[in-house]
């Protein structure tokens, strides 16, 4: 049973009013910088809301240590942040969806799969259960992924950071992944989306190779 009855902020008897602290329905009101209404008190973690994430209040604190005590201040950046559910197998997800993507960004979008029950190491662990899907707009630029697999929450790292880094998803299918991985099913959809890319003759040689491929013995 799976219960998410959320949470809400614990700030009224905090004296923030008296501080000059500003909230908006309890959650303390922040800047770009993390400032509040006061800009010698910062504010970071749930009590601003927004994310309500251990790994985004780290990300804030870091923030706020830099502004708080260095001369070179930053902006908060919530364009990439990856977040999991920790069911059996895991759900993770960053990004848009393919709804949102296609919403914002119109017919540029593809969405490209893959089943994590054809890996080698989810045969070997009977993990069958699972795909990896991934967004991409104009390019072959990463918009979203989504992860459903054991460990998916370690495998959305590197797709948080091609994001973070501009990195196109047929990229990702020329890095060589170590073998038997479930990280592997990164790869294999970036496979996915270069073949979609192919079209005329490249097309028909990659099918006819693959089609030998699978008829070869073992």
């Amino acid at each position: 049973m799976l219960v998410a009855a959320g949470r809400a902020p614990n700030t009224e008897d905090m004296g923030l009013d008296a501080a000059g602290v500003e909230t908006a329905k309890g959650w303390v009101t922040v800047d770009s910088k993390l400032r509040t209404s006061r800009k010698h008190i910062f504010a970071a973690g749930d009590v601003i809301g927004g994310f309500l994430f251990t790994h985004v209040a780290d990300h804030e604190a870091r923030t706020v240590v830099q502004n708080a005590l260095f001369p070179v201040r930053a902006n908060i950046d919530y364009g990439v942040i990856p977040w999991c559910t920790y069911t059996e197998p895991e759900l993770a997800h960053v990004g848009l969806t393919e709804a949102e993507a296609v919403d914002r960004h119109g017919s540029a979008v593809s969405a490209h799969a893959y089943d994590i029950g054809n890996l080698d190491r989810a045969i070997a662990e009977r993990a069958a259960m699972g795909r990896v899907k991934i967004v991409v707009g104009k390019g072959g630029r990463i918009l979203g992924g989504h992860i459903l697999a054991p460990g998916a929450g370690t495998m959305i790292a590197e797709i948080s950071l091609a994001m973070k880094a501009g990195v196109k998803l047929g990229t990702l299918g020329s890095l060589v992944h170590p073998y038997p991985t479930m990280s592997e099913g990164v790869k294999r959809t970036a496979d996915a989306y270069r073949r979609s890319t192919l079209t005329g003759w490249r097309k028909s040689a990659v099918d006819l190779a693959l089609g030998v491929g699978r008829r070869l013995p073992p």
